[in-house]
């Protein structure tokens, strides 16, 4: 789905949702209010998204959720709202990891 405006509200408490809109924005010319570029601005993944738009060869990359949240009042609910579960197996196959 493309979207011409993104109100950002998110972003600085959940870094997945950060990483989609800076994607937005570079892939898709979305604007965004409350631009995450603002708050951190060297990340791989969206260094791979410019270097898309500007036709470069880019490696094959996965964002992956973090192993562990910092504590917060408000950790359930963002949780329970936006995090998306992962089936890790694929990827750690086809990357070559083995758990035996």
């Amino acid at each position: 789905m493309r979207y011409d405006l993104v109100i950002d509200r998110l972003t600085h408490w959940y870094y997945t949702s950060r990483e989609w809109i800076k994607k937005a924005v570079v892939m898709n010319d979305t604007y965004v209010f409350n631009n995450p570029w603002s708050i951190q601005a060297n990340e791989k993944h969206t260094s791979y998204c410019a270097m898309m738009r500007l036709g470069l060869k880019v490696p094959d990359t996965w964002m992956l959720p973090p192993k562990a949240y910092e504590q917060t009042a408000d950790l359930q609910s963002t949780l329970t709202r936006y995090a998306r579960f992962f089936d890790l197996g694929p990827i750690g196959a086809q990357l070559g990891y083995r758990t035996s």
